[in-house]
């Protein structure tokens, strides 16, 4: 049986169609028509009536975007979307903060469909200015989908400038992501270096990263200054050194502790702005004595360490910087 502890603390040095009912359909009429009056009232009620029921309903699905039901939310953010009336992007807007993923992502699709020239100046550019902010700091489907959004209405803005990218490019991003990661070579250090290890360690970092940042360019290759303002993201360095790796045996037990430190810097500049030291990353996994169980538990010490690190401390230094 495993049993890991896992420390990473302290802080980085240096330092998230319906319409309504159809529409009354138009009649030719062949030859004379006659209406009574009786008649004509209460056609003229049908369609008030109507009015008021599309009205009702527009209401009904924004009261259903704070449902406690994710399906429910789901179901009344993409028919709001398929409505297309106004009323509802101010509650769209905050549905971009809903804890479902894919509710988000959904709500920022209809918003892309909604915004434009008629909706008015202060409602468009908070709309605008959501998606920009959720295209780069969200994640998965949400992410995908502002980007997407953002993209669309973005020269709405009525601010010059206040609804382009991170940088004036008028860039979309990279796979639709507003911040690139390049992921150093990494180093081994430790006393006895695995050959497996610094590519197994690399592989997860870049995997974790990669959750919420484009970590390969196009083409496979590392993007100059040129080809990152082109694409008007904001770009970061990371790499990292495996500093310790021991194996404590006692009888069919053995511990395994393994230590790390990586650096964050801007990108292609390389000017490192947080650092985490290897006295403050230290993971322990007790585990089996056998060659097998060593070899495994090596990488999964690294594994919860790196991961740890990547969560905790590198993805908010890069959203807050």
């Amino acid at each position: 049986m495993k049993r890991l502890s896992s420390r990473s603390g302290g802080s980085l040095g240096g330092l998230s169609d319906e319409g309504g009912g159809p529409p009354p359909r138009s009649t030719r009429m062949l030859g004379k028509p006659s209406i009574s009056l009786s008649l004509l009232l209460a056609l003229l009620a049908m369609v008030v009536c109507g009015s008021t029921a599309f009205a009702d309903k527009v209401d009904d699905l924004i009261g259903q975007l704070k449902d406690s039901d994710n399906k429910v939310r789901l179901s009344a953010a993409l028919n709001l979307g398929k409505i297309g009336d106004k009323r509802a992007i101010p509650p769209l807007i905050e549905t971009l903060k809903d804890s479902n993923n894919t509710v988000r992502g959904v709500a920022a699709a209809a918003l892309g469909k909604l915004v434009d020239a008629s909706v008015p100046a202060a409602t468009r550019d908070a709309a605008i200015d959501a998606l920009k902010d959720m295209a780069a700091n969200d994640t998965g489907l949400a992410q995908t989908q502002a980007a997407k959004a953002y993209a669309a209405v973005k020269d709405l803005h009525s601010t010059p400038g206040g609804g382009g990218n991170a940088t004036s490019s008028g860039g979309t991003g990279v796979n639709g992501k507003m911040i690139y990661v390049e992921i150093g070579p990494f180093a081994d250090k430790t006393t006895s270096p695995d050959p497996k290890m610094l590519p197994f360690a690399r592989g997860k970092v870049e995997a974790g990263l990669a959750k919420q940042f484009a970590t390969q360019w196009p083409g496979g290759k590392s993007p100059t200054q040129a080809d990152i303002t082109k694409a008007g993201v904001k770009a970061y360095y990371v790499d990292g050194t495996l500093s310790t790796l021991t194996v404590a045996v006692s009888g069919s037990n053995a511990t395994i502790t393994c230590r790390a430190s990586m650096l964050l810097a801007t990108y292609p500049s390389k000017s490192v702005f947080a650092v985490v030291d290897p006295s403050h990353s230290k993971t322990e996994l007790d585990t089996g004595s056998s060659a097998k169980e060593i070899a495994e538990g090596k990488q999964l010490c690294f594994e919860a360490l790196l991961g740890d690190i990547v969560q905790k401390q590198l993805v908010p230094a890069i959203k807050m910087h």
